[in-house]
């Protein structure tokens, strides 16, 4: 009986891997993480539940700004003098900068680097958003005032009367003004009038009436300066009514386009112009602005009339033409092959070099009836 019981405890110690007998010392059992209590003699140590530490659960990651490179300009200045707009900006690397004054490019961009001069000219009166921008992203936006110019002291008597005399009508729409340009060796200055029929004016430097280039009933003139509008040069705005005139209403209908004549200004870089030449079908016909949009190597711009909604309004008929100088910007790359279409008509174009169309007939006018209309 014994023997059994002796066989039985020795076994209860090798299953608890117990040190069993009179000279065994009792077993303590410790962790760092979890620590047990001292056992009494010939007694089991009791564990102590370990505590459990929660993991930390990592956050997103923060985003680190990219730093844009070092801006290689700087806008130095703006002056206004009269209607004309002068942003002088310093540029310090070869970087292009767009520079627009109400979405319209300038006209020049004139000066060696580093001080480039881009010039606005006709500017009317009143405020003015002047953005500029470069392609890494700087961009820097200031809001200018043009005032109402004051008449040249340095003008002929007989254009400050003129002037004098067409401020004192009603405004007109479009309105009213005179440019001075370079005309077979003279000076002269160009009057602009409100619609087709109705003549405008060329005076010389003594202000002697040299023709009528525009209006009448074809809308092109009297014929006594029919190559006016090819051989002027030197432009300059002498004056332009500050007054608006009243709206006009209508139905907008694409323009018939005359005439074609692709320009290119000599500047910093190259600026694109369009000269457009759109009719006036008759009398109740009045031109109704352009809308301009480019896609790739392609530039579509629509010209509009506006027609009145009455059609069985009676209409004079007599043919009018208008004259609007377009800017196309200065983002063409050398080389490349550019289309600009007008209402159906295209001319081409490649990057520093013109390739012309052949230039359009002028429409023949429409019959006038016995009856004028």
């Amino acid at each position: 009986m014994k023997l059994f019981v002796l066989v039985l405890i020795l076994s209860v110690c090798a299953s608890l891997s117990l040190a069993c007998g009179p000279s065994a010392a009792p077993t303590s059992i410790s962790t760092a993480a979890s620590p047990t209590a001292t056992p009494a003699s010939g007694q089991l140590p009791t564990p102590v539940p370990a505590t459990v530490i929660p993991s930390k659960t990592p956050g997103p990651p923060t985003a680190t700004a990219t730093p844009l490179p070092v801006k290689e300009w700087e806008l130095e200045a703006v002056d206004i003098d009269g209607s004309t707009v002068i942003v002088s900006i310093r540029v310090f690397a070869g970087l292009e900068i767009n520079v627009t004054l109400d979405g319209t490019p300038p006209e020049t961009v004139s000066g060696p680097p580093p001080v480039l001069e881009y010039v606005f000219t006709g500017v009317a009166p009143g405020n003015h958003t002047l953005n500029v921008s470069d392609l890494i992203g700087y961009k820097e936006t200031r809001e200018i005032r043009v005032s109402v110019p004051t008449m040249d002291s340095g003008l002929p008597v007989w254009l400050k009367q003129l002037i004098s005399d067409l401020e004192s009508q009603p405004p007109a729409n479009p309105p009213l003004s005179i440019t001075r340009y370079e005309y077979l060796g003279e000076t002269v200055y160009f009057q602009t009038e409100t619609c087709c029929d109705i003549f405008s004016n060329l005076y010389g430097p003594e202000g002697q009436l040299i023709g009528h280039p525009s209006g009448g009933i074809t809308g092109r003139g009297d014929g006594r300066t029919p190559d006016f509008f090819q051989e002027r040069q030197q432009e300059s705005l002498i004056w332009r009514d500050a007054r608006k005139g009243p709206a006009k209403s209508g139905s907008p209908v694409l323009a018939p386009i005359d005439n074609l004549d692709l320009q290119i200004a000599e500047s910093f870089p190259l600026q694109y112009f369009l000269l457009v030449g759109s009719g006036l079908p008759d009398g109740c016909h009045s031109f109704g602005g352009y809308t301009i949009t480019r896609d790739g190597n392609r530039v579509l711009i629509k010209v509009f009339n506006l027609r009145p909604a009455d059609s069985n309004l009676m209409c004079i008929q007599v043919y009018g033409t208008v004259e609007s100088n377009i800017p196309l910007g200065s983002d063409y790359d050398a080389g490349e092959t550019y289309i600009v279409d007008v209402n159906g008509q295209t001319i081409s174009f490649r990057g520093d070099q013109i390739v012309k169309e052949e230039a359009m007939p002028m429409p023949t006018p429409p019959e006038r009836s016995s009856s004028g209309y």
